[in-house]
């Protein structure tokens, strides 16, 4: 009985210096956790945006401008083009080569627009 008392207390001893270095399931990683990817800053909205329409796209395709600002739409190619809002807020019309369209963004929001003529051509403009 008494070797058995000793080998039960023992087995104890063990089990608390697993626990108390680090070898339990439950131990605390050593190693640093990996660093978090910092959000990225959007850029600025500026009072103003550009868009060049050529190659059947809109480039950028995205614009962002301050609330009040004025996107100016131009045809740089050979084949005529619009920048028409997908709601009400603008529409361009047919714009030939060479021809500019501009419109002011008074209300903050995402406006998405296309061209009415290649409907795979679509663009945003998002207003701050």
């Amino acid at each position: 009985m008494r070797r058995g008392m000793g080998m039960m207390l023992g087995m104890f001893v063990m089990v608390g210096a697993l626990g108390c270095s680090g070898g339990s399931m439950n131990a605390t990683p050593t190693q640093p956790l990996a660093q978090q990817p910092q959000p990225q800053a959007q850029p600025p909205a500026s009072g103003s945006g550009s868009v060049g329409i050529v190659d059947f796209s809109f480039g950028p395709q995205d614009v962002t401008i301050a609330a009040g600002g004025t996107v100016t739409w131009t045809n740089n190619g050979g084949v005529a083009h619009t920048a028409t809002s997908n709601g009400t807020e603008f529409d361009s019309g047919n714009l030939g080569s060479n021809a500019s369209f501009s419109h002011t963004f008074n209300t903050k929001g995402t406006y998405a627009y296309h061209c009415a003529i290649h409907a795979s051509m679509t663009g945003t403009v998002t207003v701050q």
